[in-house]
């Protein structure tokens, strides 16, 4: 059902619409939908897609963490795609470093950090744990990087993948 309503021509439209326009296209979508959405960005590979909440990894059985693994590196694929780190409070309660660190090195690994921004899914992750402590465990999964990876996590990337223009240091 799902992949027959994104193949219809509506849609096909809408995302020719937003190239069109110049935009770029938030996507929440969960795993089982990865494929036919990367069929239907694939027809417009002018298009950024941004991934929301890192793809939504809420199956974490091994079935489920395969079909998201597969979706994921399909999506960052096309031309286009980026993802945003953040949203682990809706598949991990409480977030934890120790739960939350293989899926940020998996979507970083697909992606790769010219690609990914962290972000936050506040003020609804706050149902789940503190600002603060959501964002130092995705801090600390980073921590290996370079200093220029995670200037561009933490905030390069947004600048050049949203096209906000704004003067940023360091």
């Amino acid at each position: 059902m799902l992949a027959n309503v994104l193949r219809s021509q509506t849609r096909v439209n809408i995302i020719r619409s937003v190239v069109f326009y110049g935009l770029s296209f938030d996507l929440q979508a969960y795993a089982n939908q990865f494929a036919a959405l990367a069929e239907l960005i694939a027809r417009q590979p002018d298009i950024q897609v941004i991934i929301n909440h890192s793809g939504m990894p809420v199956d974490t059985d091994l079935d489920g963490r395969a079909l998201w693994s597969a979706g994921m590196k399909r999506l960052a694929a096309l031309p286009g795609g980026a993802a945003k780190i953040s949203g682990f409070g809706f598949v991990h309660r409480p977030p934890t470093l120790d739960l939350i660190r293989p899926y940020v090195h998996e979507v970083i690994d697909a992606f790769g950090c010219d690609r990914c921004m962290i972000a936050s899914d506040f003020p609804t992750d706050k149902l789940f744990g503190s600002f603060d402590d959501t964002l130092g465990a995705l801090a600390v999964s980073i921590e290996n990087l370079t200093d220029i990876e995670k200037h561009n996590l933490w905030g390069r990337n947004a600048n050049r993948i949203y096209r906000l223009g704004l003067p940023l240091t360091s």
